[in-house]
């Protein structure tokens, strides 16, 4: 998986994890709304594992998970483009 493809599917992850833990947080004493809970976390943390393990520099590979914003264009450790 190149690097994109672990941004863009970390991106969405993150977007499907987050509500569904925040809505399980909001009623944790229904156990009709656990599932919201566990499914959100399992998300959320599949999107770090993802980042973590895929979001490098193909030329490095140093983690791009410091970078802020959009995916850059530049490796900010090595400088070779990122294409």
């Amino acid at each position: 998986m190149n690097y994109r493809t672990a941004y863009r599917l970390s991106i969405c992850l993150w977007i499907a994890g987050a509500p569904l833990f925040v809505l399980g947080m909001l009623f944790p004493f229904f156990p009709k709304f656990q599932w919201l809970l566990r499914l959100g976390l399992i998300l959320l943390i599949a999107c770090i594992a993802i980042d973590l393990l895929f979001y490098r520099c193909p030329h490095c590979g140093k983690s791009l998970c410091g970078v802020r914003g959009a995916p850059p264009s530049f490796c900010p450790f090595c400088g070779r483009p990122l294409s």
